[in-house]
């Protein structure tokens, strides 16, 4: 597998690998792309987002609690989206 780093591709190869249901290497691209995108709040909560739906997949109640808190926070005291 080729070394993928931009924001787009971590959660373009994981929606590909979620929709195939591989949900390991799914949440291993969008953990990825939560680290890229963490400077824009959207890009942060979406990674989030699709690390929630991996959670309820795998039925992990703990993560998926775990995963809802953090986007709620991300959107009351993350800071004001800006790209860069």
């Amino acid at each position: 597998m080729s070394e993928v780093r931009s924001y787009e591709d971590e959660m373009s190869a994981g929606e590909a690998d979620l929709k195939q249901r591989n949900l390991d290497m799914a949440r291993m691209h969008f953990g990825r792309a939560h680290g890229l995108g963490h400077q824009v709040r959207c890009r942060h909560g979406m990674a989030h987002r699709r690390l929630l739906e991996i959670a309820l997949l795998k039925r992990d109640l703990k993560q998926a609690a775990s995963q809802a808190a953090l986007i709620g926070l991300v959107y009351m005291f993350d800071r004001p989206t800006r790209r860069g």
